[in-house]
């Protein structure tokens, strides 16, 4: 598994800097910009956001690994009402997958998979990842973007879930998150950003 001993901090460019300053939650974005960095020491295999909205962090994590393929999936239009616990939840509409691409840019390496998750990810079944980040704030689809990604993710890769300390939706993402590790070897570590993310980083 690829270490920390040789690494150069901060372990980000100048580019990635401002936008870490500008993101309203510079803790989480230094933390991923560590993250990604170490993938991009040793770590193999493509990048993927569940849970994509705005744009806004898969813009950067492409910028940090530009070489990398990135799946991005969304509904691009809010939650399915299939998968919400309450009659209705208006949150993350304001936005739509032209909006998000013009956001993150044309890279041929920047595969959209709009539509409902856990089905965008058909023909995926072969994929390797080396860092996924999970910002899905409902039980279901974050049970079914664990299930999915986590026995694809390479040894030394980072898995992410944002809101896991948010109380939103009835703490949706520490429910699942708690159930689906009870019986893995790893830890869920918790890193002081805005919306109380977590990070494991894959055993081999």
């Amino acid at each position: 598994m690829p270490g920390l001993s040789k690494m150069e901090f901060p372990p980000y460019s100048d580019v990635l800097r401002g936008a870490i300053e500008a993101s309203g939650d510079p803790v989480r974005y230094t933390a991923l910009a560590l993250a990604l960095e170490t993938v991009r020491q040793g770590v193999p295999g493509s990048l993927a956001e569940v849970g994509v909205y705005k744009g806004d962090l898969s813009h950067f994590i492409h910028w940090a690994l530009p070489d990398r393929k990135l799946y991005l999936f969304d509904t691009f239009e809010g939650f399915p009402e299939d998968d919400l616990e309450v009659d209705a939840d208006e949150r993350f509409r304001d936005t739509s997958l032209l909006y998000v691409k013009e956001r993150v840019g044309g890279a041929e390496n920047v595969i959209f998979r709009p539509g409902y998750f856990p089905d965008t990810v058909d023909g995926l079944e072969d994929e390797r990842f080396a860092f996924v980040m999970l910002d899905l704030d409902l039980f279901a689809p974050t049970i079914a973007g664990l299930e999915f990604f986590y026995p694809r993710l390479e040894p030394g890769g980072f898995l992410v879930l944002h809101d896991y300390n948010n109380p939103e939706s009835d703490f949706a993402v520490s429910r699942a998150a708690d159930k689906f590790f009870a019986d893995k070897p790893e830890y869920l570590v918790a890193i002081p950003d805005r919306w109380g993310s977590v990070v494991i980083r894959k055993v081999s």
